[in-house]
């Protein structure tokens, strides 16, 4: 891993075999970041396992059997109960040209990923909402 940093900029580069969101969590706790929106991404994945918010809590999952562009990248870093929450969803281009796109359950970096990260002063926590108990965001300045 390596990561460079202008002010609240994050720039971090994964490398071959890495776990995508382990790596992002200790390049995070590295920088003493804990807020923070994805401003993009690209690289290749392996082992990729997108997922489809289906309601009460489950996720419809799509497991990528072959190494894929990482075409896009948007989300945000939060925390829950003191743990980071990366909300990650990506674009994922085939070989054939087609993409597919959704939540990143998990990934292991293939070559490289290279992110881009604006970190935020005001601090993003993640709150259960009793009415559909998803663990949504909130904002403490």
């Amino acid at each position: 891993m390596v990561t460079g940093r202008s002010g609240n900029l994050l720039l971090v580069r994964l490398v071959h075999g890495d776990d995508l969101l382990d790596g992002l969590k200790s390049a995070l706790e590295e920088e003493g970041v804990t807020s923070g929106v994805l401003l993009g991404g690209v690289g290749m994945l392996a082992g990729a396992e997108l997922g489809y918010y289906a309601g009460d809590g489950k996720y419809d999952t799509l497991e990528l059997g072959e190494e894929v562009e990482l075409c896009a990248v948007n989300g945000n870093i939060s925390t829950f109960e003191g743990d980071y929450v990366i909300h990650m969803h990506v674009t994922a281009g085939r070989r054939d040209g087609s993409a597919v796109a959704g939540h990143l359950v998990s990934a292991k970096v293939h070559m490289t990923n290279e992110l881009a990260i604006m970190v935020s002063s005001t601090r993003m926590v993640r709150k259960v909402d009793e009415a559909t108990g998803l663990k949504l965001l909130w904002f403490d300045s």
